[in-house]
């Protein structure tokens, strides 16, 4: 209780100083309703049931045959080599081999892998990836440890229809979960944290209709959430219809990075996620090795405070047009980057409004910053009508 009245007194505190964005508000009640019809649907929550088929995991790597259900007694390998659609592979607490997987089920009928407890279910050892997920589909992986991977803690590959959940990656040599390649994926609830040497959660290369929801990333060496549509891979060098929503992301990027770094990230939404004492970016949308910039993505609802040695808590460049900020809470403790900044080349259709921002502000990719007055005199934060791309009409 006492803690939401110290965050609406800051709140306060800031309007009174002048330190908002808008003078009049743009009508955009029905905003969040319309963006949401406008999302391609993407992977559904399965039912957190078994299918036809059941297999029980002995503890750790122990070959002692044992089951529980109508599945053949199996080593953890076993069991993978003996799934199809409707297997739940149920794995017991112990510590686990890195172990590779390619599997897939139905969208009726989707394999289940499925630590009996994240915390004491743990892979780990000395390969490049831990749990190596390639050519599947229709696959769920949940409540699961991965630690101390030469790369990655869960990596997948070429695949479409995956779920990661509620699983727990640290300590990875360069990335908690990475993808290549993936299509209609779901990460959600998962705690990514510790890479070595880059991104908690890195979503790389063309793949459409991702989810990334409520996970929480931090103390990463780059990015806490690195999205990259690298062209040069093959596929159409865009990650587009992508939502990310409700993650808590936090003192990332010591190296570099953003808290959110997106490269050729396009027609997407970021919504209500928190993102706290991060010292590289807060949101990044450019374009580096993508096909494009990160055009046409609608950002809203979310809270970023920067650390005393972040750069800016939104930084638009490199032809990533068409994107629409509102309702963002921007603070930072830097001494001379501030809210919002953005090129020349990316401000075509662009639109802000709505923030509660600190400042200072760039519209010339940070070679002179202005003030809130002047960030409203060229013509941002004063918007009467919330624009089309918004309301439909």
């Amino acid at each position: 209780m006492r803690k939401g009245i110290l965050v609406l007194a800051a709140i306060l505190l800031l309007f009174v100083l002048g330190f908002r964005e808008i003078v009049s508000s743009p009508s955009s009640a029905d905003v969040a309703l319309f963006w949401d019809s406008k999302v391609t649907p993407l992977i559904a929550e399965y039912e957190d049931q078994c299918g036809v088929d059941e297999s029980w995991v002995p503890r750790g790597n122990s070959s002692c045959l044992n089951s529980i259900g109508v599945g053949n007694p199996a080593s953890l390998r076993d069991a993978l080599r003996s799934a199809g659609p409707g297997t739940c592979i149920t794995i017991e607490k112990g510590i686990y081999d890195p172990v590779r997987i390619s599997l897939s089920g139905t969208a009726e009928h989707p394999i289940i892998i499925r630590g009996s407890d994240a915390v004491r279910v743990i892979f780990e050892g000395s390969a490049r990836d831990n749990i190596s997920i390639t050519d599947s589909k229709y696959l769920i992986l949940e409540n699961v440890s991965s630690r101390g991977a030469k790369r990655a803690g869960i990596s997948i590959l070429d695949s479409s229809h995956i779920i990661v959940r509620d699983c727990v990656v640290e300590d990875n040599g360069y990335w908690g979960i990475f993808t290549g390649f993936v299509s209609q994926l779901l990460l959600s609830g998962n705690s990514s944290s510790g890479s070595l040497r880059e991104h908690g959660i890195y979503v790389s290369n063309s793949g459409d209709h991702v989810t990334i929801r409520n996970n929480h990333v931090f103390d990463n060496a780059r990015s806490g959430i690195q999205l990259n549509a690298d062209a040069s891979m093959g596929g159409d060098g865009i990650i587009s219809d992508t939502l990310i929503e409700q993650n808590t992301i936090e003192n990332n990027g010591s190296d570099g990075g953003a808290a959110l770094n997106l490269d050729g990230v396009s027609n997407s939404i970021i919504r209500g996620n928190i993102m706290l004492g991060n010292h590289g970016g807060g949101i990044a949308l450019f374009r580096i090795d993508g096909a494009t910039g990160s055009t046409r993505n609608i950002i809203y609802d979310n809270r970023i405070e920067q650390s005393a040695d972040g750069r800016w808590c939104i930084n638009i460049n490199s032809g990533s047009f068409g994107n629409i900020l509102f309702r963002n809470y921007l603070v930072t403790d830097h001494d001379f980057r501030g809210s919002i900044v953005i090129d020349d080349s990316s401000r075509k259709n662009f639109h802000s409004f709505r923030n509660l921002a600190q400042g200072p502000f760039s519209l010339d990719g940070e070679q002179n910053r202005i003030s809130l007055t002047e960030w409203q005199r060229a013509g941002y934060g004063q918007e009467t009508k919330a624009p089309a791309a918004l309301t439909g009409h």
